[in-house]
Protein backbone atom coordinates (compact mmCIF):
# COMPACT_ATOMS: atom_id res chain seq x y z
CA UNK A 1 0.00 0.00 0.00
CA UNK A 2 1.79 3.41 -0.92
CA UNK A 3 1.70 5.91 1.45
CA UNK A 4 0.18 9.77 -0.05
CA UNK A 5 0.90 13.22 0.80
CA UNK A 6 -1.77 15.43 2.73
CA UNK A 7 -1.93 17.62 -0.74
CA UNK A 8 -2.88 14.23 -2.89
CA UNK A 9 -5.48 13.06 -0.64
CA UNK A 10 -7.53 16.06 -0.28
CA UNK A 11 -7.38 16.72 -4.32
CA UNK A 12 -8.23 12.77 -4.61
CA UNK A 13 -11.50 12.96 -2.21
CA UNK A 14 -12.29 16.46 -3.54
CA UNK A 15 -12.59 15.19 -7.02
CA UNK A 16 -14.31 12.30 -5.60
CA UNK A 17 -16.40 15.12 -3.32
CA UNK A 18 -17.44 16.99 -6.50
CA UNK A 19 -18.21 14.12 -8.91
CA UNK A 20 -20.87 12.68 -6.57
CA UNK A 21 -22.39 15.97 -5.84
CA UNK A 22 -22.54 17.14 -9.54
CA UNK A 23 -24.04 13.27 -10.58
CA UNK A 24 -26.47 13.86 -7.98
CA UNK A 25 -27.87 17.23 -9.02
CA UNK A 26 -28.12 15.94 -12.53
CA UNK A 27 -29.53 12.86 -11.79
CA UNK A 28 -32.12 15.01 -9.62
CA UNK A 29 -32.94 17.35 -12.48
CA UNK A 30 -32.99 14.59 -15.18
CA UNK A 31 -36.00 13.11 -12.55
CA UNK A 32 -37.46 16.48 -11.66
CA UNK A 33 -38.59 16.48 -15.90
CA UNK A 34 -39.48 13.07 -15.97
CA UNK A 35 -41.44 13.45 -13.13
CA UNK A 36 -42.92 16.38 -14.39
CA UNK A 37 -43.95 15.12 -17.53
CA UNK A 38 -45.55 11.84 -15.91
CA UNK A 39 -47.68 13.84 -13.16
CA UNK A 40 -48.66 16.41 -15.85
CA UNK A 41 -49.17 20.16 -14.07
CA UNK A 42 -52.14 19.10 -11.83
CA UNK A 43 -50.41 16.54 -9.42
CA UNK A 44 -46.83 17.47 -10.01
CA UNK A 45 -48.45 21.14 -8.24
CA UNK A 46 -49.64 19.17 -5.12
CA UNK A 47 -46.28 16.30 -5.34
CA UNK A 48 -43.85 20.31 -5.27
CA UNK A 49 -46.02 21.49 -2.46
CA UNK A 50 -45.88 18.22 -0.37
CA UNK A 51 -42.36 18.45 -0.91
CA UNK A 52 -41.85 21.52 -0.03
CA UNK A 53 -43.95 21.21 3.41
CA UNK A 54 -41.83 17.79 4.28
CA UNK A 55 -38.78 19.65 3.98
CA UNK A 56 -39.88 22.78 6.15
CA UNK A 57 -40.90 20.40 9.17
CA UNK A 58 -37.21 18.15 8.11
CA UNK A 59 -34.86 21.60 8.46
CA UNK A 60 -36.63 22.24 11.91
CA UNK A 61 -36.91 18.26 13.40
CA UNK A 62 -33.44 18.47 12.60
CA UNK A 63 -31.96 21.67 14.15
CA UNK A 64 -28.31 20.12 14.24
CA UNK A 65 -28.55 17.11 15.57
CA UNK A 66 -26.44 15.61 12.78
CA UNK A 67 -23.61 17.94 13.97
CA UNK A 68 -23.84 17.76 17.46
CA UNK A 69 -23.89 13.93 17.71
CA UNK A 70 -20.62 14.19 15.46
CA UNK A 71 -19.15 16.06 17.77
CA UNK A 72 -19.66 14.43 21.16
CA UNK A 73 -18.76 11.26 19.06
CA UNK A 74 -15.70 12.79 18.29
CA UNK A 75 -14.96 14.44 21.48
CA UNK A 76 -15.62 11.19 23.14
CA UNK A 77 -13.42 9.25 20.78
CA UNK A 78 -10.38 12.07 21.39
CA UNK A 79 -10.77 11.00 24.95
CA UNK A 80 -10.73 7.49 25.02
CA UNK A 81 -7.35 7.46 22.75
CA UNK A 82 -5.68 9.42 25.22
CA UNK A 83 -6.89 6.75 27.94
CA UNK A 84 -5.31 4.24 26.03
CA UNK A 85 -2.19 5.70 25.26
CA UNK A 86 -1.66 6.61 28.90
CA UNK A 87 -1.72 2.97 29.44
Amino acid sequence: MRKRSLKQSIVKNSFWSFSSSFIARVGGLFFTIVLARFLMPENYGIYSIVLSTVMIFYTFADLGVNETLARYISLAIKKEKTKISRL
